[in-house]
């Protein structure tokens, strides 16, 4: 967890959004409270199996991105290069490219997860970068399998969503004040994996 006063909060994420809208028609999403949406992913993954025999998933964080290649580091610290020659990208479940995949920020890699056929070939990308701005309206107990969840309110509205949280930002959580104004990033779980704190 990082702290930033709101001049340095604000910044950061003018100069996320700033930083792919230069670079591609298709962008990281920074709105009011973003979710992820993996319908069209979900249906894509069906109609490849359908045809094919089930996919395997590698998961990781994108290092380098271009055209055809892709370098990922995979959850278990292993960098690995992937031919993106016939693939199916998708970033923040719209199609995109692979030089949209391209790390955008010094440490915040966009995060991939990689379905691979028996023959491995990479025939989808998912790719996330999604992030939000949101004022902490309450911190929820943890479910049965640990995890807490919070409730944030955005910035300009009125408008609540209820977020789960990684595991691994349970004591952040529990430490954050209620009237918090924060950035929030999800996860490929679509949880809360990274927060920056508005001093």
């Amino acid at each position: 967890m990082h702290r930033f006063c709101p001049y340095q909060l604000g910044m950061v994420v003018t100069l996320l959004a700033l930083a792919f809208l230069a670079r591609n028609p298709c962008q990281a999403t920074i709105a009011d409270l973003p979710s992820m949406d993996r319908t069209v992913i979900k249906q894509k993954v069906m109609e490849a199996e359908s045809g094919g025999g089930r996919l395997r998933r590698i998961t990781g964080e994108i290092l380098v991105a271009g055209k055809t290649k892709l370098t990922l580091r995979t959850e278990e610290e292993v960098i690995q290069e992937f031919s993106l020659v016939g693939t199916d990208l998708y970033l923040n479940g719209q199609p995109s490219s692979g030089e949209a995949l391209y790390p955008v920020y010094p440490g915040r890699n966009i995060q991939a997860c990689l379905y691979i056929d028996g023959e491995d070939r990479v025939k989808i990308v998912e790719a996330w970068y999604i992030g939000g701005e949101g004022k902490l309206v309450r911190l929820h107990p943890p479910d049965p399998d640990g995890y807490f969840s919070i409730t944030l309110r955005a910035l300009d509205t009125s408008r609540e969503r209820r977020f789960l949280v990684s595991q691994e930002l349970n004591e952040v959580v529990k430490g954050i004040p209620l009237g918090t104004c924060l950035y929030y990033q999800l996860n490929l779980n679509g949880e809360i994996g990274y927060i920056l704190i508005s001093q």
